[in-house]
């Protein structure tokens, strides 16, 4: 669906699924696009190829280590709150759960739709244990007994819980919009241009150790640079 801005694209699902169901499933949709992006952001960094972590390595093992972590930490939670029950303590979420609620005039879409859903719950059943016990909460039991392991996880379950959300989302927008769901990334100013600066650094430092080794040092290899923002 091709739109101008943001209250426009909420508008036009609205026409074409009722006014609930257009705001519910438009703003599914946004959430999705900001998990997507994370991912393939995580992608370009720790999953596309052995060349890349070795560049990370080299600038700085110990802080990438940690933001590996926290990246697909944050990653894991964002599809737990994606796949929560629709309502917690009373108050409703913002999940394909509700989905559920959907409804149209033909049947077999609506029992796609309902397995569908089910299928990305269970899929997804490691990232609300993940989130449960390890990273909103630290589970006593899991921490202290050798005996209590997490549900594995992994890039390739991540994936498939990713590709699962798309494919609900996806059959909804093909039923009712009648047009494929494109959700298009972008490498401007991101993971890939900051991978681009580290190996260039990387690259100077080594060239400057090369020289100094061999006795052929410039000027500038004595020089410490002036960093206003240190």
């Amino acid at each position: 669906m091709k739109t101008s801005n943001w209250k426009s694209v909420v508008k036009e699902y609205q026409k074409k699924m009722g006014a609930d169901e257009g705001i519910l499933y438009s703003h599914l949709l946004a959430e999705f696009m900001d998990l997507n992006y994370k991912w393939d952001e995580f992608v370009e960094l720790f999953g596309t190829n052995k060349e890349r972590i070795d560049i990370l390595n080299k600038s700085a093992s110990q802080f990438w280590a940690h933001t590996h972590n926290i990246l697909f930490d944050d990653i894991l939670i964002h599809i737990a709150k994606l796949t929560d029950p629709e309502t917690t303590c009373g108050k409703k979420n913002l999940s394909i759960q509700t989905l559920r609620s959907i409804k149209s005039n033909d049947e077999k879409f609506d029992r796609k739709l309902k397995k569908f859903i089910d299928r990305v719950l269970k899929d997804t059943k490691f990232c609300r244990d993940w989130r449960n016990r390890r990273i909103a909460h630290i589970d006593y039991n899991y921490r202290t007994n050798n005996k209590t392991k997490l549900k594995s996880a992994n890039r390739a379950k991540v994936l498939k819980c990713i590709s699962g959300i798309y494919e609900v989302l996806n059959l909804i927008e093909s039923h009712f919009i009648g047009s494929e769901l494109h959700i298009a990334s972008t490498r401007i100013y991101g993971a890939y241009d900051l991978l681009c600066v580290i190996d260039d650094g990387v690259r100077f430092v080594e060239e400057r150790e090369a020289r100094l080794r061999a006795g052929k040092v410039l000027t500038q290899d004595y020089q410490i640079s002036k960093r206003s923002w240190s």
